[in-house]
C-alpha cells in the first residue's frame, strides 16, 4: 500500500512513466557548455543521460550518472536541484520550466535498482591494481570515496560504528526525500562491487588509528557530524529530543515515532527544521510549531522547502531565543523563549531542536590532525589533511553540506590516492 510518505515524494520528484520521461528528454537542446554540468558538485555528464533516456537506453543513462555519482539514485531527490542543475537549465533565462533533470534522473536510477535482479549489467569494474584504502565512517562521502577506488580496480574497506552505513542518508536525510530501505538498496550496490563494509566498528576500541595507518595505503575520514548541539540545558527532559535521532526513530519506526504528540515545537531555521516539521506534518501531529532566534528572511533553510512546510499549516515564530524548558515531573510542557516583546512560553509535548551539531573529536584519533575554527578538518584541494595518507570529506570537513558535496569530495579524494600512486584512473576523474 502506498503511504502518505510516497505520494508527497512523487509530487516533489515523480517516478515518470517511459513516454513522459522520454517527453521529457527530448526538451533538452544539449547546450555545448552545459551549465547544468557545471552546478552539479558531482559533474554528472546530464546531457548525455538525458540523450540516452530520448534514445530508448535508460540502463545505459544510468550507468553514465553512476560513472560520477555512485550515490545518483539518493541525490535525485535528496539534492535541491532547484538551486543546482535545474537552477542552472538555459530555460531559466528563456522564462521556460527547465529540464526536471533530478526526475530524470530518478527515473533512470530507479529504473536500474528495479531491474538489478534481472542480472542486467552493471558498472564495470576495471583491471586490478595495487592499492588498498579503508575509511572511517559509512556515510556519503566515505561510500563515494571506497566505491570509485574499488571501480579504479582496487581494494577498499569501510569501518562503520553504526549496525548501519549510509550515515545522514540512512539515519539523517529526512524520509519523506529518501527512505531506510532506499539508502540499504545503495548501499548493496556498493557492496556488490566489491567495497567491504564492517560495522558496528568504532576505530580507537575494535582497531586503532596506528594500525589503519600500518595496513591501508591511505585513510579517508568521513565521520561526518557528532551529537546534535542543544543551545539551553536539557537535562534528560522526556520529550525532547535532537533532529537527527528523531529523524532517525521516524525513518525506521514511521508514524509509531510520534504516536500520543498532539503539540510539537521545532527549534531551529535551517533546511533539517524544515524537514522534522514537514515528517510531524506526515506523520499527522495535529499542532506544530517551529521556533527561530532570527528574522524568517535570515532563515537557511531553502525556500522552497519553507513553501511546503507552510502548507502543511505549520505555524513560524521569528525572533525567538529559547531559555528554558519547562516540564513536570521530568516531562517536556513548553519552551520559554525570549522575544521582542519579552518573554513567552510555547506549550508543547515535544521540542525537537535542529539547531547544528558539535564536532567529532578526531583529533583524539590524531592527535596532530589539522583543524580549523570550526573544529573541522583541514583539507587541501585534493582533499589531503595535514596527515601523509590521510584524506578527508564531507560534513567533518566541509562542516555540514549537500549529499551531493560528500559523494564528489569522496570522489575526488579518491582520484588524487590513484593519481598519488601513478595508478590507471578509469571513472571518478576530476581535472587535476
Amino acid at each position: 500500500m502506498r503511504t502518505q510518505q510516497d505520494k508527497l515524494d512523487d509530487a516533489r520528484h515523480p517516478l515518470l512513466g517511459s513516454e513522459h520521461a522520454t517527453v521529457e528528454a527530448n526538451r533538452c537542446i544539449n547546450c555545448y557548455d552545459a551549465p547544468c554540468i557545471n552546478a552539479c558538485p558531482t559533474q554528472i555528464n546530464i546531457p548525455q543521460f538525458i540523450a540516452r533516456i530520448s534514445s530508448g537506453d535508460t540502463l545505459g543513462a544510468a550507468q553514465s550518472i553512476f560513472a560520477s555519482n555512485i550515490l545518483g539514485h539518493s541525490c535525485a531527490t535528496v539534492c535541491p536541484v532547484e538551486v543546482l542543475c535545474e537552477g542552472a537549465c538555459v530555460y531559466n533565462k528563456l522564462e521556460d520550466p527547465p529540464i526536471r533533470i533530478g526526475d530524470l534522473q530518478k527515473y533512470a536510477t530507479d529504473y536500474f535498482y528495479t531491474n538489478r535482479k534481472e542480472n542486467l549489467p552493471t558498472l564495470t569494474i576495471a583491471p586490478k591494481q595495487a592499492v588498498h584504502v579503508c575509511a572511517i565512517g559509512g556515510g556519503p562521502a566515505s561510500l563515494s570515496f571506497a566505491a570509485y577506488i574499488v571501480l579504479n580496480g582496487g581494494q577498499a574497506t569501510v569501518y562503520e560504528a553504526a549496525p548501519q552505513a549510509g550515515g545522514l542518508n540512512t539515519y539523517g536525510v529526512a524520509p519523506y526525500k529518501l527512505t531506510y530501505d532506499q539508502s540499504l538498496d545503495e548501499i548493496a550496490l556498493i557492496k556488490e562491487l566489491g567495497v567491504r563494509i564492517q560495522t558496528n566498528t568504532r576505530i580507537g576500541e575494535n582497531v586503532t588509528p596506528q594500525e589503519l595507518l600500518a595496513e591501508y595505503d591511505a585513510v579517508f575520514l568521513g565521520t561526518g557530524l557528532a551529537e546534535d548541539r542543544y543551545p539551553i540545558p536539557v537535562n534528560g527532559t522526556a520529550g525532547v529530543t535532537g533532529a537527527l535521532p528523531f529523524i532517525a526513530q521516524i525513518k525506521q519506526r514511521g508514524e509509531k515515532a510520534t504516536q500520543g504528540i498532539t503539540n510539537a515545537l521545532v527549534i531551529g531555521g535551517g533546511n533539517t527544521a524544515l524537514d522534522v516539521v514537514q515528517e510531524l506534518a506526515l506523520c499527522k501531529v495535529p499542532q506544530i510549531a517551529m521556533a527561530y532566534r532570527r528574522g524568517l528572511a535570515d532563515m537557511s533553510g531553502y525556500a522552497h522547502e519553507f513553501k511546503y512546510a507552510r502548507s502543511y499549516g505549520v505555524r513560524f515564530y521569528e525572533h525567538h531565543t529559547p531559555v528554558r524548558i519547562n516540564q513536570d515531573k521530568g516531562q517536556a510542557q513548553g519552551v520559554v523563549f525570549n522575544t521582542p516583546n519579552g518573554e513567552t512560553t510555547l506549550a508543547t509535548d515535544l521540542v525537537v531542536f535542529a539547531t547544528g551539531q558539535e564536532r567529532h573529536p578526531l583529533q583524539q584519533l590524531f592527535p596532530d590532525l589539522a583543524l580549523n575554527a570550526q573544529n573541522c578538518v583541514v583539507v587541501d584541494e585534493k582533499q589531503k589533511t595535514n596527515l601523509a595518507k590521510i584524506y578527508a570529506g564531507g560534513d567533518c570537513a566541509n562542516g555540514g553540506k549537500e549529499v551531493v558535496n560528500a559523494v564528489a569530495e569522496g570522489r575526488q579524494a579518491a582520484f588524487n590516492v590513484l593519481q598519488s600512486m601513478n595508478l590507471d584512473i578509469y571513472y571518478g576523474r576530476f581535472s587535476n
